[in-house]
């Protein structure tokens, strides 16, 4: 679905006083800002200037903290099951924005899971993920999700191929090891990169690639929540690095010695 579909959706929703208990926007981290600021603009068309400087008393907002980088109990609490159970202080709508959504751990979605179930009067919920799968069943069930375009695509074909052979296929059992597959990524990337037109966007269908890979090992019951969402900041910070025209083969490896692979 396109932003401009999603925003009608929703927005018709919010004008016949029908909305849903929650929205799981699922997409690129642009196409779901996007919308989210449309959504925003809606309900409070006279504190724009409020909503720009992030400061709106009505908008309430969550993001993943902390080593492990996720959304915990006490953050769910603090930040959105309180705030959403008071009075708006304008007079009308109240809206949790909770981004990264897969970042819930089991804790904190049954905290939210709760205000899905009976949502105070004129609030809305809005969560933001490119991780769908990540989201625990009991939140999906409480929600209307909306698909909207995901930004870089993943590499397919045997390119997919040899990048999960690569990754999987490399017997982990000591720092050997890691290094050797760091190694055997950077040669790969050199190998994909020179038969690119645009370096910048294979690049990124790279790095974006390695975090689906080892997000499913997490949908898969291979590895616990915080050890994927730590696999996760390693790539996302060896994606940054190589940005930065760091040598590649040094940061790949890097990311390999900080990962968990059981």
């Amino acid at each position: 679905m396109e932003v401009d579909s999603a925003y009608d959706l929703i927005s018709s929703a919010i004008d016949c006083a029908r909305p849903a208990n929650g929205y799981l926007v699922c997409g690129g981290k642009a196409e779901c800002a996007e919308l989210e600021g449309r959504i925003l603009r809606k309900l409070f068309p006279d504190g724009i200037e409020l909503l720009e400087a992030g400061t709106h008393p009505d908008v309430i907002r969550l993001l993943p903290s902390g080593k492990r980088h996720e959304i915990t109990v006490d953050d769910m609490r603090t930040v959105v099951v309180v705030p959403m159970g008071a009075s708006s202080y304008c007079g009308g709508w109240k809206v949790a924005v909770i981004n990264s959504a897969d970042r819930m751990n089991v804790q904190s979605s049954n905290a939210l899971l709760k205000c899905l179930e009976e949502p105070p009067a004129k609030s809305l919920f809005f969560l933001t993920t490119d991780s769908p799968d990540a989201i625990l069943p009991t939140i999906l069930s409480r929600v209307q999700r909306i698909d909207l375009p995901r930004g870089e695509e993943l590499l397919e074909g045997e390119e997919f191929a040899k990048l999960i052979d690569i990754f999987e296929g490399t017997k982990i059992t000591g720092v050997a090891d890691r290094m050797r597959m760091g190694t055997k990524l950077a040669q790969f990337l050199e190998e994909i990169l020179a038969e690119a037109e645009d370096s910048g966007t294979v690049t990124k269908m790279f790095f974006k690639t390695l975090i689906s890979i080892v997000r499913r090992w997490m949908i898969d019951g291979k590895l616990e929540r915080f050890k994927a969402f730590r696999n996760v900041d390693a790539v996302e910070d060896a994606a940054k690095q190589c940005s930065m025209s760091i040598n590649k083969e040094a940061v790949l490896c890097h990311m390999a010695d900080r990962m968990f692979f059981s």
